[in-house]
């Protein structure tokens, strides 16, 4: 189910106030076509991991435009009809470069009750970043930062902020990692790979947003779903990597998408 293309205002021009978005024709026209309410979609799917920056190796696609606000709303709606009811943002850059991520949080929270972290590489946040995440649900927000960070973040906790480690077990995660069998990962091109950890890397490439649905790719069983030892590790390793973070938040009051 390719994403609903508009003859005007596709990117560049000012988008309709959230509060005037409806849910995408994709998302209605396809649950009424399989006959299915969002009650009785399948549930093995539960997380939704977006790289909002290009973190990949060697770059995603030098020159092309990332997905827009509208775009990503979309995905979180298909996204939910699979039964997802965590979302993880990773920003790699500052955010007051990327406004529409406050959207498509409020989007997650309010239209679908979402859990939502926010995670953070670039911790140097803006006091207009600290207003707009207290203008979200605070029950369902956490901000997710390196684990060298969080002390120094810790004064956001004054402002009701909810801070976590991206990675609060680092090393051990299972080797074949079969996370990926329940989360969705999305790049900013709207390209799918089997999870963050081998964005950019072509033999884990699902397929993208743009022609197909997600439920047609996750539940491919030609496509790679699960990461072998062998995949090398980049910089950030599994940093924000949802269901690694619901594991272990959730022995936890509070857990992070648990």
């Amino acid at each position: 189910m390719s994403i609903v293309e508009q003859p005007k205002g596709e990117r560049g021009e000012p988008e309709a106030p959230l509060a005037e978005l409806q849910l995408p024709r994709r998302i209605s026209e396809g649950v009424s076509r399989c006959g299915t309410s969002l009650k009785d979609a399948k549930r093995d799917i539960t997380y939704l991991w977006v790289h909002v920056t290009d973190q990949s190796k060697g770059g995603c696609g030098a020159g092309q435009p990332s997905l827009s606000r509208e775009e990503w709303l979309n995905v979180v709606d298909e996204a939910a009809s699979l039964g997802v009811n965590c979302l993880v943002l990773s920003v790699g850059a500052a955010m007051s470069s990327f406004p529409y991520v406050w959207d498509v949080c409020d989007w997650a929270q309010r239209t679908h009750g979402m859990m939502v972290g926010i995670h953070c590489t670039d911790t140097a946040l803006s006091d207009a970043d600290i207003a707009a995440i207290q203008k979200l649900e605070g029950p369902l927000t956490r901000l997710l930062a390196p684990k060298n960070e969080v002390e120094k973040l810790r004064f956001l906790e004054e402002h009701g902020i909810l801070i976590r480690e991206a990675d609060p077990r680092p090393g051990e995660q299972k080797s074949p990692c079969d996370n990926p069998t329940h989360m969705i990962f999305v790049n900013p091109l709207g390209q799918l790979y089997t999870c963050g950890l081998v964005e950019g890397m072509e033999e884990f490439h699902l397929g993208n947003v743009f022609n197909g649905t997600l439920d047609a790719m996750l539940h491919n069983a030609g496509l790679p779903h699960a990461i072998s030892e062998q995949v090398p590790r980049n910089e950030h390793g599994c940093d924000g990597c949802p269901p690694l973070m619901a594991h272990f938040f959730e022995s936890i009051q509070g857990g992070a998408c648990g």
